[in-house]
């Protein structure tokens, strides 16, 4: 009878910390989706203003940085012409918790990138 109960308490141990690195595998796709969203945003706001200003570009690091991110290197149009293509490229790092082994925990770096494309132009109203 106590080999039973030794064996499910095993059973019970492996099927969570596989529970638990299925779950820490998926949070990256999740960070992912909302560095995407953010950059977005700031990509559709480069189209109307026809670039990215310095402030613009601060209050984004600051906002990434209030996410989580670190080592952010954001490269964008400053200036352009109506018609002109505007780039936006951001590298930024995470780190994350993992499990290295059984019942063992390390952490990994995670670097995302975005790179987009698009043309500046006058949106009126």
């Amino acid at each position: 009878m106590p080999a039973k109960a030794i064996f499910f308490a095993f059973c019970l141990a492996v099927t969570l910390t596989v529970t638990v690195m299925l779950v820490e595998m998926l949070a990256p796709l999740a960070w992912k989706s909302d560095l995407n969203q953010v950059l977005g945003g700031v990509l559709s706001k480069m189209e109307v203003q026809s670039g990215l200003p310095e402030p613009d570009e601060t209050a984004l690091k600051q906002k990434l940085t209030e996410m989580g991110y670190t080592g952010i290197v954001v490269s964008a149009t400053r200036n352009a012409k109506k018609g002109e293509t505007l780039t936006l490229s951001v590298r930024a790092e995470r780190e994350r918790p993992w499990i290295t082994g059984l019942f063992q925990r390390g952490s990994q770096k995670v670097v995302f990138t975005y790179e987009k494309s698009t043309v500046a132009r006058k949106i009126y109203n």
